[in-house]
């Protein structure tokens, strides 16, 4: 499938590859196209006009139990999965019948029903991730590109930002039972690394010197690759840290959190939460123990350079990011600063 300029006469035309059923394979063609818009137009209509004569494949519940099995979900993932579907109203229709403007409308009508930009991009994530997965085993062309994340602004990104003291984590702390998930929420609370660098981290990218590499992230669909904004870097742990992680190194497997098999995202939420509900803290995100991490370092009147470049940020992102976190400081500054002057 394809849109191009015909550069001869300046218009566009579009191709598409249909796939006969006896398997031969042959190509419908269109041009004199305006412009490259009419051109994909017609691409996607015909796309979806071949999806719609096709043999129906099976639902989009069906498929999404299917991916179940065949990824090993863990419950707490599948849990996450089902809420997503459940927002979803074509879980019983031929998932080769659903079409781009099925999804489309969907998609607007999730933004108006009142969850956060998180909540909905999650969902989105988990819907698409079953289309992904019926691309994998079916000569099929998913519908879901579509589906854009919702984009936050700064300011829906900070009134969603909390963030605990050192003592509400450790208060937190107390009531996780896991001793591997403690010391993973140790690790990022700490280290101040997103979860899916602290998922992705391998035996090997410590050394015994204290030294910790953050160069991959985990993806909440399990796709590993380089961390956000590549910005490798390379931290030094502190020693009662080091101390918690030092018995995981000589465990089987590559992964620090998990072994063989990296811990998912949903494990690590889950059981966030019901610790939090236990210890009788605030809830906040997993991500929010990185944001916990910036308010303690500046608070402590580390620079914003050495907190960037700890976290893997420039310092440009870290002022805009926490500039609400940072007035608080600020703010208290000013007033020991009127009390000393009264003084």
């Amino acid at each position: 499938m394809s849109v191009r300029k015909d550069k001869t006469t300046g218009k566009w035309y579009a191709v598409v590859k249909v796939k006969n059923r006896d398997g031969t394979v042959r190509w419908k063609k269109k041009r004199g196209f305006d412009t490259k818009r009419d051109a994909k137009k017609w691409e996607s209509a015909v796309i979806d006009e071949i999806a719609q004569s096709a043999d129906d494949l099976p639902t989009f519940r069906e498929i999404a139990e299917m991916r179940h099995k065949a990824e090993e979900l863990r419950p707490p993932t599948i849990e996450q999965c089902e809420f997503a579907y459940s927002m979803f109203p074509f879980q019983d229709t031929p998932i080769n019948r659903i079409t781009r403007e099925d999804m489309m409308k969907w998609r607007l009508s999730l933004s108006e029903k009142g969850y956060s930009n998180g909540t909905t991009t999650q969902i989105l994530a988990k819907i698409k991730a079953v289309f992904r997965f019926a691309e994998s085993i079916y000569d099929y062309r998913s519908p879901a590109n579509v589906l854009k994340p919702f984009k936050k602004t700064q300011e829906e990104a900070n009134k969603e930002m909390d963030v605990w003291t050192v003592d509400e984590f450790n208060t937190f702390l107390k009531a996780v039972d896991s001793p591997l998930l403690k010391v993973m929420y140790e690790f990022i609370f700490w280290t101040g690394c997103r979860v899916g660098e602290a998922i992705a981290i391998k035996k090997s990218k410590i050394t015994p010197d204290r030294m910790c590499v953050f160069d991959e992230t985990l993806s909440r669909d399990e796709k590993e690759s380089p961390i956000k904004n590549k910005h490798v870097r390379k931290i030094q742990l502190d020693p009662n840290l080091y101390k918690a992680i030092e018995p995981l190194l000589s465990e089987p497997g590559p992964y620090l959190f998990g072994g063989d098999v990296p811990m998912s995202h949903g494990t690590i939420t889950y059981y966030k939460n019901r610790a939090i509900d236990i210890a009788g803290v605030k809830r906040i995100r997993i991500h929010d123990f990185r944001h916990s991490h910036v308010s303690i370092l500046y608070a402590a009147g580390v620079p914003t350079k050495a907190i960037a470049e700890r976290i893997g940020d420039n310092e440009q992102t870290v002022l805009r990011v926490y500039k609400h976190l940072m007035q608080s400081t600020v703010d208290q500054m000013n007033e020991i600063i009127e009390k000393l002057h009264k003084n």
